[in-house]
This record gives C-alpha cells, sequence and structure tokens, in this order.
C-alpha cells in the first residue's frame, strides 16, 4: 500500500514538475534541455524505441542521443531523476511547492532570445578575456591562440569548468578558432563533464557548418 502511495504521489510530483518547465520562460543550455527531454522520454514512454537518425541530421540525432542516454532507466527512476533535476536547478518549483524565482540578468537576457551563456554556463563577456587557450578561444582570435598553442602545446588537453577550449568553439560555432584547435591535435571525441562530444554540442547549439567540419575533419565517430 505505501509503495503504491509513493509512486502516486511521485506521478503527481513528475507532473507538477513537468508543467512548471512548460510554463515557464526557464532559461537553460542546449546540454541541459536535452537532458529533460532524455528523462522525459524514458520516463513517459520507457526505452527508446525509435530507428538512430542518419548523421546528418543533426538536430534529431542529438535528441536521440539524449534518449538513449538513460537506457533502462525504469519510469519511476526516470520520473524521479526528472524532479530532483528540476529541483536542482532552483528555478522556484520543489517538492515542497512553489517559490519566488528572480532570474538573473543572464538569464533573462536569454530569455529575450540572446544566447548569452554557453554549455560552461560562462557568461560571453565583453571585458577582457584571460590571456590564454581558453580566453582566445572565447575571443575567436585565432592568431593569439595559434601563438599560444606553439608555445603551450599541452593546453590543448586542459580543461575549463569541465570544457576543453574545443567544445567552446564548438558551442559558439567558431569555425576558425575550431580549426586552430583541431589543428593543434584536439581530440574531438573527448568529452565534457556531462558527457557531451564536440559535435554533440555543435549540433544542440544548431551550428551545422560547425558540426559539418568536425565530420568533414575525418576522426569522429558518433554514436
Amino acid at each position: 500500500m505505501d509503495d503504491d502511495f509513493d509512486m502516486c504521489q511521485d506521478d503527481k510530483w513528475f507532473e507538477q514538475a513537468f508543467t512548471y518547465m512548460n510554463q515557464h520562460a526557464i532559461p537553460l543550455p542546449n546540454d541541459k534541455k536535452l537532458h529533460f527531454y532524455g528523462l522525459f522520454k524514458q520516463a513517459t514512454i520507457g526505452d527508446c524505441n525509435i530507428d538512430k537518425p542518419g548523421l546528418f541530421d543533426f538536430v534529431a540525432r542529438a535528441k536521440y542521443d539524449a534518449w538513449q542516454g538513460f537506457k533502462g532507466l525504469s519510469f519511476r527512476e526516470a520520473r524521479n531523476q526528472y524532479i530532483e533535476s528540476v529541483e536542482d536547478l532552483k528555478v522556484g518549483w520543489s517538492r515542497q511547492g512553489e517559490y519566488e524565482y528572480i532570474p538573473s540578468a543572464e538569464e533573462l537576457k536569454e530569455a529575450d532570445g540572446i544566447r548569452t551563456v554557453a554549455v560552461s554556463a560562462m557568461a560571453y563577456q565583453e571585458e577582457e578575456e584571460s590571456e590564454d587557450i581558453f580566453g582566445y578561444t572565447r575571443l575567436n582570435d585565432t592568431d593569439k591562440l595559434a601563438a599560444y598553442l606553439k608555445v603551450h602545446p599541452e593546453a590543448i588537453h586542459l580543461k575549463e569548468e569541465g570544457l576543453l577550449a574545443l567544445h567552446i568553439a564548438a558551442d559558439r560555432g567558431y569555425k576558425d578558432a575550431l580549426q586552430v584547435l583541431l589543428n593543434a591535435g584536439a581530440d574531438i571525441n573527448q568529452k565534457t563533464d556531462d558527457q557531451d562530444t564536440a559535435l554533440h554540442l555543435a549540433c544542440i547549439a544548431e551550428h551545422l557548418e560547425t558540426a559539418q567540419q568536425l565530420i568533414s575533419d575525418g576522426r569522429h565517430w558518433f554514436c
């Protein structure tokens, strides 16, 4: 009886969380959007039951991978993870009820259609950037980026907040900086701390030319 009650309560929380997220303009980075998409599909349908989209159907492929990533998770587990993920965002909903949520200036800009936050949650800054591989990548300054990598080739493997410079370039669609990084030996199969590849990020952000560039590089497997 208690298990039945708990399951019923979980279903109600799941419905509330989903409804809240869809009724409020919560600005999210693309990897989070895919996270919720995959969990919702797993929580309502179960294991992915569609054919894998073609390699060049970028958006559909990203959604497929997000759903496939939760394969084997039970309906209840997926719903609980969805509920917990919404609570972790701290955007005005919890199992205890709704509460006041005041978006930051960056979130308000993004809600107005200005993409000011990258997947890493770092703002696109106009102020002076750091003089390293990450700063030069964010500025898309290919000359300084190439010069820096000649002196510091090991920097190609460094991460900042879970991202390689390659991930930043792919997420922003900076094809020139991306090419410099590829020429310097960046591993395009290496993943972010959230388990996204550079191609995945480019597809999610709908930078199709950047995605084509990564595919054309010839070293990428994407499954």
